[in-house]
């Protein structure tokens, strides 16, 4: 046996000219494959601009919107003005409860047939402590106003005098107000009515940093009215400026805890100072 052929040979080294040649075509391929890559990108865009789009449920229009929680407000007062009249019997007893269910819960009906985003309501996020935040700077800048104001008129111009005097049940008034009256009331007002005039119409405003749309005012107008037909006195309509505060609050913290608290401390500040001033 040939000693020469006891061992592999050993490669030729690669010479210049080859070496050349190897990297031209390791650049060819790599060169390749990127517009591969960049041809199939194109093909899917292609294709997904081409796919049919998935059919949209036509959207409410505006009038509807708009229509919706003022038919739902008109049965809300007629039924709750046949309770007011029932003076007798059971419903009398539990008429506080009964119209208090009736401004709770006919919305959320409505909001679980027609499928409405808690989002819109102001229902996502409770905001704790940006409402709690709020509450106690609006309370502090108008409530003092506010009494300074009336009582000045009542003392003053109307010749009232003033003793401060508590409820007789405080326990039982807070829970009224803030469960029976400001709840369902916030709810109903700045929870789902303005919500569904401010997906008709927009909130194109900005007031002290909270947007704002026709919703806000549109809202204080029908809450106005409301009180106004619940109890038929032309002073019930003054609750329209408050009302704006309420729903500026509601769109200030995205939730409805700030105007359910000032709401409350309203109502319960405006009963003690009525029950203060005799003549």
């Amino acid at each position: 046996m040939d000693q020469n052929n006891k061992f592999p040979k050993e490669p030729a080294p690669e010479t210049g000219h080859f070496k050349k040649h190897k990297k031209e075509e390791e650049f060819f391929l790599k060169e390749s494959e990127e517009k591969i890559k960049k041809l199939k990108e194109k093909l899917k865009t292609e294709q997904e601009k081409k796919a049919p789009e998935p059919k949209k449920e036509p959207e409410s229009s505006s009038l509807s919107l708009m229509l919706e929680p003022i038919l739902l407000l008109a049965l809300v007062l007629a039924l709750t003005r046949i309770l007011l009249w029932v003076k007798a019997g059971i419903i009398a007893e539990y008429s506080d409860l009964i119209i208090a269910g009736l401004w709770l819960y006919s919305p959320i009906l409505l909001v679980w047939i027609r499928k409405i985003e808690s989002s819109d309501l102001a229902l996502e996020k409770i905001n704790f402590w940006k409402s709690l935040k709020w509450f106690f700077i609006t309370g502090l800048l108008i409530l003092p106003i506010f009494y300074l104001f009336t009582g000045i008129g009542a003392l003053k111009i109307l010749g009232y005098k003033f003793n401060l005097q508590a409820p007789d049940n405080l326990l039982n008034l807070v829970f009224t107000q803030l469960l029976i009256v400001a709840l369902p009331e916030e709810w109903f007002f700045r929870g789902y009515v303005q919500a569904r005039f401010n997906q008709a119409l927009g909130k194109e405003k900005i007031l002290f940093r909270a947007s704002i749309g026709w919703g806000w005012i549109l809202s204080a107008g029908l809450f106005a009215l409301a009180h106004f037909f619940i109890w038929l006195k032309p002073e019930s309509l003054l609750v329209f400026f408050p009302a704006l505060v309420f729903g500026w609050l509601r769109e200030k913290t995205d939730s409805l805890l700030a105007p359910i608290l000032f709401h409350f401390s309203a109502n319960l500040t405006f009963i003690i100072f009525q029950l203060s001033i005799y003549k």
